[in-house]
């Protein structure tokens, strides 16, 4: 399980973002090189977990599949995440998919209905750069995500237009047991924490 604090910035350059990162007193450091993320959000037609978070469950499952890279029509070495939620506390499950692409009739089709309930269908594609640290003593991880864009789905075939998100987000993680030291570092951020969903965000940008 680990624990997460997030700021949604946007009155901030992601250079003026990363610097306050790169100058924090926790020292710390370029921990991956960059890469674009593209991940499909599932829910229901009535869209439940979009409703749950926006009512504030404490205990939710929340689907979707990855994958890293430029092309964002190809879906190369994808993984299913599971992402549940208890309380302030999260963990992953991840399942290795086949490749796909979003052009090819029926593949996305076909793999939802062998690896997602039945129940759920595509709603949102969110894509964006991401940026990763690390504190020089390995305990607390933070990303920096800008250029966001959401795409909407009609039924499983998705609106090649996509609707820009100017705000910087910067997400800050660590296990469990660290929670303390999380609190301590977020004290030295001059941003507010505030809830953010790129999910959300993407169902209200885009219409879904």
């Amino acid at each position: 399980m680990r624990h997460e604090k997030k700021f949604r910035i946007q009155d901030a350059s992601l250079a003026e973002v990363q610097q306050v990162i790169l100058t924090h007193p926790s020292s710390f450091g370029v921990a991956f090189p960059n890469r674009i993320i593209n991940s499909i959000y599932f829910d229901s037609a009535d869209l439940g977990s979009f409703q749950q978070n926006q009512d504030g469950v404490s205990e939710r499952v929340k689907y979707r599949i990855r994958w890293y890279g430029q092309d964002l029509l190809v879906a190369r070495s994808p993984q299913l995440e599971i992402k549940i939620r208890n309380n302030e506390f999260g963990k992953k499950e991840i399942v290795p998919l086949p490749n796909f692409e979003l052009d090819d009739d029926g593949a996305l089709e076909t793999i939802a209905k062998k690896y997602i309930p039945q129940e759920l269908m595509p709603k949102v594609i969110t894509r964006y750069v991401r940026r990763y640290f690390v504190t020089q003593n390995q305990v607390l991880r933070a990303t920096i995500d800008s250029g966001v864009s959401y795409y909407g789905f009609d039924g499983y075939h998705y609106n090649t237009t996509p609707t820009w998100d100017k705000a910087i987000i910067l997400e800050l993680k660590c296990k469990k047991e660290e929670v303390a030291f999380l609190a301590e570092v977020c004290q030295r951020i001059p941003f507010r924490i505030q809830k953010n969903s790129k999910y959300v965000n993407g169902v209200f940008a885009t219409g879904s």
